[in-house]
């Protein structure tokens, strides 16, 4: 006792020390236990994330209303912009849908749905054979109905349906009949170009194609700028060939792609012949439109056959060279109807424009020699040449034109035809 009280301060450093130690371990413990709980709620919280990333995401209804509801504009949208490369018979084939008392989109889902459920040896290949029974069987869903003789159920034919049915297509028909001409040559083939504004490309016999184009002179040269100035039958025939398709090379599954060029080319001498153009001189289908850097395009693959055209993506490009004659007006208002073909679900990419102009009596040597031979407007006389004011440049307005033009179309959609491996 006496040894503590002759050491206070020694006593007073180790009550320190002890009571500081004491409060260090409590803060230590506190520390660990508060560690214990942080880790056990991390647990807990990491259990519940794992939990939750395994769910399905929730939505609120509002939400998923408005998410799907934009999915469907969206796809709306999408198939508004596809439709402008390539649909030519939409706006016919929209009115068809109403009048049968459906809607365009539900129509091409029900046959798209229907001929890919058809057994393979009743699809379509590329001769004429099965596209009726096809056409038939599809549309018989809109003029019959489903009853029950004798205890079976059977399709009966509704007479109002089928009346509605048939002014549906008369008036889709009427309109195949104005803007095309193959299908007044050959009256009754309209419904293939009904199943082709279905996704069905249209096809033929070669006979067929050939009646079409052979002894067809005066419609084809209505819509042809310079055609009717060809007086000589062997050469208009010849003319019609190299500015339509030349057939006799083709082979049976080469007809639904012959077609195509059919309508493609008679739209383009029609918007000719629109804008006054005074003559075609040609219009060649190039092999490829960039042969050359095919390979470094996205989507581009090697060309083959040029009626086939150039596989870009989803898209088919065929690529025209043109060359045509006409005034300046003439080959404006031609360029112009091209940059406006969207209206008509076409897409026409004019990629190069190159005016020509080769007139004899504007080249220098004819000119110096109008001028040699008239020195002077006014003789010794007094008297006034009657060459005075003669126009020697510009007299003749016309101008040539080399067009280069891309033709576009939406390819993902269209029903691919089987292939026939034997000519028949």
């Amino acid at each position: 006792m006496n040894y503590l009280k002759k050491n206070i301060p020694l006593l007073c450093f180790v009550v320190l020390t002890i009571v500081v130690a004491l409060a260090v371990t409590v803060i230590d413990i506190q520390t660990y236990i508060g560690y214990l709980n942080a880790k056990s709620e991390i647990s807990l919280y990491m259990e519940e994330i794992r939990g939750n990333s395994q769910k399905k995401p929730s939505y609120g209804t509002d939400n998923l209303n408005a998410i799907q509801n934009d999915i469907k504009e969206l796809k709306r949208r999408l198939y508004e912009v596809q439709s402008r490369y390539g649909k030519i018979h939409r706006k016919a084939l929209r009115v068809f849908a109403t009048e049968l008392g459906t809607t365009e989109e539900a129509l091409l889902k029900a046959f798209k749905e229907f001929h890919d459920g058809l057994p393979d040896e009743e699809k379509a290949d590329n001769s004429e054979g099965k596209d009726r029974n096809i056409f038939d069987k599809f549309m018989a869903r809109y003029y019959t109905k489903e009853t029950e003789v004798d205890g079976e159920k059977k399709s009966v034919v509704d007479p109002e349906l089928k009346k509605r049915f048939d002014a549906a297509c008369e008036n889709f028909y009427k309109y195949v009949r104005k803007e095309y001409v193959e299908y007044r040559r050959i009256p009754g083939n309209e419904y293939k170009c009904l199943l082709e504004a279905l996704g069905l490309p249209v096809t033929d016999r070669l006979g067929n194609l050939r009646n079409i184009l052979e002894g067809n002179n005066t419609e084809w040269g209505a819509i042809i700028p310079g055609f009717k100035d060809i007086v000589e039958p062997e050469n208009q025939e010849k003319q019609i060939k190299e500015l339509l398709i030349a057939y006799d090379n083709l082979s049976i599954n080469q007809l639904w792609l012959a077609y195509r060029q059919i309508q493609i080319r008679q739209d383009i001498y029609k918007r000719m012949t629109a804008a006054k153009i005074a003559k075609v001189e040609y219009l060649r289908l190039a092999a490829s439109a960039a042969q050359n850097n095919n390979q470094s395009m996205p989507g581009g693959t090697a060309q083959t056959d040029p009626l086939e055209g150039e596989k870009r993506g989803s898209y088919i490009y065929y690529t025209y060279e043109i060359k045509v004659r006409g005034s300046m007006d003439s080959i404006r208002g031609f360029l112009n109807s091209l940059a406006s073909a969207h209206k008509d679900n076409r897409i026409y990419n004019v990629r190069d424009v190159r005016l020509l102009r080769d007139v004899d009596g504007e080249k220098g040597e004819n000119i110096k020699k109008i001028f040699d031979e008239n020195v002077s407007s006014v003789s010794n006389e007094g008297k006034i040449s009657d060459n005075y004011g003669l126009t020697v440049i510009g007299k003749d307005p016309s101008v040539e034109c080399i067009i280069v033009v891309d033709y576009i179309i939406y390819a993902d959609d269209i029903i691919q035809r089987k292939k026939i491996e034997s000519q028949k």
